[in-house]
């Protein structure tokens, strides 16, 4: 885990402005930077916060010294691997913070704020993102991403049995759905063509684990 020393009050008072400029160009009405006690051994300092992700500086103290740990409080997620047609969906999506176009399984943020369920939130995914809408939901695996600064948990889920209609994605979101074949996908990852982590174990998952487990299973009934 990368640990920062203590700033001093200065650094820290250059960095809270940072953040504050971003969040003025923020339109979802961000907010910050605030303070606030986090048990008996921590102290946060909000530095950005949307509705989706809080940013903040937590001050620690851990064997005996201070310590300034960057914080991501981030909505749980989930990721969907739907299968149509013995061929997988994929999303070619334009991600502007590194400026390009890539391939990725359909994904997004729980609504924490609607009490969503995971599986609730795959499917809603499945139909803002694709326009395929799932009649059987199934759980895969789940993990933290980012362990070292983001609090995040990723839900993964296969979604099978698949109904078309249209989709409605995010005003922000530049969203193309193609199929392709899980023998191609796997290409696509030996090739350097998917770059997306999520996608990767997603399709790395099934791949290995999921449809072996079944083929086991299936020798085991014979």
């Amino acid at each position: 885990m990368k640990v920062l020393e203590m700033e001093s009050e200065k650094d820290s008072k250059k960095s809270i402005t940072d953040l504050k400029n971003v969040a003025r160009k923020n339109s979802g009405g961000a907010e910050g930077p605030t303070t606030q006690t986090q048990g008996s051994n921590a102290q946060e300092q909000i530095l950005y916060k949307d509705n989706t992700m809080t940013i903040v500086i937590e001050k620690a103290k851990i064997n005996g010294s201070d310590f300034e740990f960057l914080k991501i409080e981030e909505n749980d997620a989930v990721v969907v691997l739907a299968v149509i047609d013995d061929h997988i969906i994929l999303e070619k999506q334009y991600r502007p913070a590194i400026g390009k176009y890539i391939y990725e399984l359909p994904a997004g943020h729980i609504e924490i704020e609607e009490n969503e369920s995971p599986i609730n939130a795959a499917i809603r995914e499945m139909q803002e993102e694709t326009g395929y809408t799932p009649k059987k939901v199934s759980f895969l695996f789940k993990g933290y991403p980012m362990p070292g600064t983001n609090t995040a948990m990723v839900y993964f889920y296969l979604a099978e049995d698949l109904s078309e209609g249209g989709a409605n994605p995010e005003a922000d979101e530049d969203i193309s759905v193609v199929k392709v074949s899980l023998e191609d996908a796997m290409k696509m990852i030996r090739s350097g063509e998917i770059i997306d982590l999520k996608t990767i174990a997603g399709i790395l998952y099934y791949y290995y684990i999921f449809k072996n487990a079944n083929r086991r299973q299936a020798k085991e009934v014979i």
